[in-house]
């Protein structure tokens, strides 16, 4: 059917009345009773919870309304692995937010339950609010998982890297690589703004508490039109609105110790305004990783483990509207082939805010943005060093789609103006520029349903003394439902980015650069069997021209080419969770047109990961995580690599080109404890169990900057943790 008789019909539907809705039912009720190990001094109590069910039927989030800390937590656990006959609105499947309360009596009585039966019906719709559009390829993680996967640490931003569509960075340094695409290719979001870093040196935990994070949507294809400046996939963290008035949290592992905290502040506006105006919560983290390894380490050499601090202040208030600061500064020494120390330190400083006003029927969001940021390579006896610092103000204004009806749009501006200040061994150049990109979308279809989303945006580069730079980036979505637990996707489109700012500022060719261009799509489905929910994605993309670094030395671009297959099944049996990824996925590159495709430096033709939980009862939770990646490509036979740690070279012998395959294996046991009044979770992660350290590639982090050096990676590490949380 053509696109404009398609939108034709949409519109007929959306005007022909209101929507018929059906409530979402229980494939298999839960069976909720009193927590064990809970004193029932609490008496009877509710827990009051709001799920968001998504068209499948699954649940994707929970948000806790009402309810002592280990009551909510029974009740939760009650709920893993339950599913829903999803909620329709014109028999299509739709998603929705569900209100579920629980009445709790301590034993001997038999606890009463309150399931969902009639559901309240607000302006035609079940529950509170529907998932907006339901964008194609989006894939969550549940707070379980993140509590109990090994290696993440309970950090959500870290557990996106055992997601089919990712590969494994070198040295698990945690910088995003997505489908082929370098590690500046991929962009984060934090409420819409884009943050161009926010994993500690050495990866063990991204840059924000865990308290803040509402859930993260990880996008291996790029996402619609509000994303941009990025080449391959997305992450977008949408940090909590719903603070609770009153929570602390202390945890401390070897690695890192911090704390969170939040409180009401003020009074009610008025007698009839009942809760306090605002909410306000800090958090602090610092890690002492190098101290606690120093003892057992040659001398020097405990430099080469991360050191990092960050903080985290915000406040949101009553009546709508937030500001969330956050910074944070790493910094690591590492011991070149040449026998000399390189410093590499990163740093940050931001502040978001947002406010939402109704529009009409619609609503706009303001979200602006202030932060500084630095990046800095010194070698060791060189005065000077690399230094780069950028200024940012960022604005993002839009209108989102609601989701509701056959026909819906969305249309915003992204803008960012910035003042970059490279210095380089004594030079010192400083350029001001700004990204004034524009978007909009059209959404033909009910989300959750059948439909097809088509969007435009117009990326920018304008930067002082250099010429304007547009890139047109279209591109189109679809999905197609084929049961409750099964669909079809597809995307297509361009995308555009600035160089990397070293280049664009700090060399002579920088000026006439171009924006990065890419195009591709994918072609995928995902189907419910039983127990285990399957996903198959393939993707291509071309790279028209990427900025870099050529073999001569000179700054100019390269073409690129990306190809592969991803697959994921996640498996519920029992009191087993598994989640299972393998991905085949080439990534090549070249000079000039006439010359041949050779791998990049980040080609792992072979990735695959398989996680699985086992749940022991009375709040044991046994977890592993088995990886394999392919050896990273070196281009040559006979190479040298640092052993970071204990500051000797090895000399390697490359087979074809790659350094030796990556494996290792990762357990984890965790335990809850709900002592009266607070719970307390402690864990013992064991990373690398059996001491497989291999070669890879050492980079800095620093946009394309790279030690041009190979090193190890770290050997078995055991890391012992608590947190315990009062609410």
């Amino acid at each position: 059917m053509p696109l404009a008789a398609t939108i034709l019909l949409a519109g007929a539907l959306a005007l022909a009345g209101e929507p018929v809705v059906e409530a979402p039912r229980w494939v298999e009720a839960p069976a909720f009773g009193w927590p064990d190990g809970v004193e029932p001094a609490l008496g009877s109590s509710r827990v009051v919870l709001e799920l968001l069910v998504d068209e499948r039927g699954n649940i994707e989030s929970i948000r806790v309304v009402e309810g002592p800390t280990p009551l909510v937590e029974g009740v939760v656990r009650a709920l893993d692995g339950r599913r829903f006959v999803p909620a329709t609105e014109d028999g299509v499947p739709v998603a929705v937010v569900l209100p579920l309360v629980v009445h709790l009596v301590p034993p001997p009585s038999p606890p009463p339950v309150a399931p969902p039966g009639p559901l309240p019906v607000e302006g035609g719709l079940v529950g509170t609010y529907r998932l907006g559009r339901g964008e194609v390829s989006r894939q969550t993680i549940t707070a379980e998982e993140l509590r109990t996967t090994p290696g993440s640490l309970g950090d959500p931003l870290r557990a996106v890297a055992n997601l089919p569509g990712t590969l494994r960075t070198p040295l698990d340094m945690g910088w995003l690589l997505v489908r082929g695409g370098d590690p500046h290719h991929s962009a984060v979001y934090i409420d819409g703004v884009r943050v161009p870093l926010v994993y500690h040196l050495g990866g063990f935990t991204s840059v924000v508490h865990p308290a803040y994070v509402e859930r993260v949507d990880f996008l291996p294809g790029g996402g619609p039109v509000r994303y941009g400046r990025a080449l391959a996939g997305t992450v977008d963290l949408v940090t909590r609105g719903d603070l609770p008035d009153a929570e602390a949290r202390v945890g401390a592992n070897i690695v890192f110790a911090g704390g969170f905290a939040s409180t009401p502040v003020g009074a009610p506006a008025s007698r009839h305004t009942p809760g306090p105006v605002a909410t306000a919560s800090a958090s602090l983290r610092r890690s002492y990783l190098d101290a606690v390894a120093t003892p057992f380490l040659p001398e020097g050499s405990a430099g080469a483990l991360p050191r990092f601090w960050d903080w985290q202040a915000r406040v949101d208030f009553t009546g709508g509207g937030s500001l969330f600061a956050f910074g944070f500064v790493d910094d690591i020494d590492i011991p070149g082939d040449d026998g000399v120390t390189y410093n590499v330190e990163v740093a940050t400083q931001r502040v978001h805010g947002r406010v939402r006003t109704p529009l009409g029927d619609r609503e706009l969001v303001v979200t602006p943005a202030l932060a500084w940021q630095s990046s800095r390579l010194e070698r060791e006896g060189q005065e000077g060093g690399r230094v780069v610092e950028l200024s940012t103000l960022d604005a993002r204004v839009e209108t989102p789609d609601p989701g509701d009806g056959s026909l819906g749009y969305s249309a915003g501006i992204d803008a960012q103006g910035t003042v970059a200040n490279l210095l380089v061994l004594g030079f010192q150049r400083e350029v001001p520029f700004f990204t004034p990109d524009v978007y909009g979308d059209l959404r033909v279809g009910r989300s959750g349903g059948s439909h097809a989303l088509l969007g435009l945006r117009v990326d920018s580069l304008f930067a002082v003394d250099q010429p304007a730079r547009l890139g047109f980036s279209p591109r189109l979505s679809a999905r197609h439902p084929l049961g409750a637990r099964s669909a079809l996707e597809a995307e297509l489109g361009m995308y555009h980015q600035p160089p990397p700012v070293e280049l664009l500022v700090g060399f002579p060719e920088g000026a006439s650069l171009e924006l990065d261009e890419a195009w591709g799509g994918g072609l995928g489905g995902s189907v419910g069997v039983g127990p285990a929910d399957l996903t198959l994605d393939a993707w291509g993309r071309s790279y028209d021209s990427i900025a870099a670094d050529e073999a001569d030395g000179s700054t100019d671009t390269l073409a690129g080419l990306a190809y592969g297959v991803d697959f994921g099944v996640r498996l519920r049996w029992q009191r087993l969770v598994t989640r299972a990824r393998y991905s085949y996925a080439r990534s090549l590159r070249r000079e000039d047109p006439g010359d041949p495709w050779t791998p990049s430096t980040y080609d792992q033709p072979h990735t695959l990961g398989v996680v699985a939980a086992l749940d022991l009862g009375r709040d044991w939770t046994l977890a592993s995580r088995f990886r394999y990646a392919s050896g990273f490509w070196v281009g040559f036979d006979g190479a040298t690599a640092v052993d970071l740690l204990a500051l000797t070279d090895v000399e390697l012998r490359p087979s074809s080109g790659r350094v030796d395959d990556y494996h290792t294996l990762d357990l984890k046991l965790s335990k809850r404890f709900h002592p009266r009044g607070w719970t307390l979770d402690a864990y013992l992660d064991i990373q690398n169990v059996y001491n497989h350290r291999v070669p890879e590639p050492v980079i800095t982090g620093s946009s394309a900057v790279f030690v041009d050096f190979l090193g190890y990676g770290l050997p078995l590490l055991p890391i012992f943790g608590v947190e315990g949380q009062w609410r």
